[in-house]
């Protein structure tokens, strides 16, 4: 009986272990950040942005986007940068380029044109020759794309950035086609209000999990049910939408993919219910009336 007691204590240590290595507040920063950056291109690509490489190994430019003519040749370049919560642009190693600025954007195309997987691949090289014509010339956007999360609501905000890496907001305010209308929006993750808020927490939510993954499996930790107990638990989300990411997005055992499956099939017929006991009772009030 002692040996059990003790095994599960190790189980239950082993556990809260994980638990500590993946939620820790530098983690979680680090997977909002990421989460951040994936929203970033999922709202510049749904507004006809084409993303391009733009980063060698880990170091970069977080958004690089283009706009081609009919022909083919890039019209229109936007260099975008993501942060989450109180990061801030800085500075190269010496502090003598600002982040995002003309230069430090110019130092970064050089750096992609020079890597080995476009300097060997011509029609690559071409489009960055553009690109970098672009920028030079000063036809180009710089923006930066904020986000913060507070009392459970997420606040994503866009501003200009100048040639010397500088945010300005009043000077550099966003208007016409160039503003966006997810900027300055406070949507709720656990309620959004509308489809296009549902979509903008749902891509948040699965630039979380992919980060999550990405970092579980990187220091070892098994990718099953737990670990999606554990994103259940501190990702606030309705139940469907998660499940849902995670059975469609995930190479999951057929175990696991069937079980999350099962619970949204649970989570559908929930919400099916739900639905038609408001239209059972919509439809009863209709004939009330009508009988009045």
């Amino acid at each position: 009986m002692k040996k059990i007691f003790i095994f599960i204590l190790l189980v239950v240590n082993l556990i809260a272990n994980t638990e500590n290595k993946i939620l820790n507040e530098a983690n979680i920063k680090k997977i909002n950040g990421d989460a951040t950056e994936y929203l970033m291109h999922k709202v510049f690509t749904k507004n006809g942005w084409r993303r391009i490489p733009s980063e060698v190994g880990v170091n970069g430019i977080d958004g690089l986007y283009v706009k081609y003519d009919k022909y083919g040749n890039i019209i229109d370049v936007m260099v975008s940068e993501a942060k989450y919560n109180t990061s801030t642009l800085g500075y190269t190693q010496n502090k003598s380029v600002r982040q995002m600025s003309k230069k430090w954007i110019l130092d970064n195309i050089d750096l992609l044109m020079k890597s080995s997987q476009i300097k060997q691949n011509p029609a690559l090289l071409a489009q960055y020759s553009q690109i970098k014509k672009h920028i030079q010339n000063g036809n180009y956007k710089a923006r930066l794309f904020h986000l913060t999360i507070s009392d459970n609501y997420l606040k994503p905000s866009l501003y200009k950035i100048s040639e010397m890496g500088e945010v300005n907001i009043l000077k550099n305010s966003l208007v016409g086609r160039e503003n966006y209308k997810i900027n300055n929006m406070l949507i709720d993750i656990t309620n959004p209000k509308n489809r296009f808020e549902a979509q903008i927490v749902e891509y948040f939510t699965k630039g979380r999990i992919n980060s999550f993954i990405k970092f579980a499996k990187k220091n070892n930790i098994p990718i099953n049910e737990k670990i999606f107990d554990l994103l259940r638990k501190n990702i606030k989300i309705d139940e469907y939408t998660l499940n849902k990411i995670i059975a469609q997005e995930y190479e999951l055992t057929k175990a696991i993919k069937n079980f999350y499956q099962y619970k949204n099939s649970i989570a559908i017929s929930k919400y099916r219910l739900k639905f038609k006991t408001r239209t059972f009772w919509q439809k009863a009030f209709r004939v009330v009336r009508r009988i009045k």
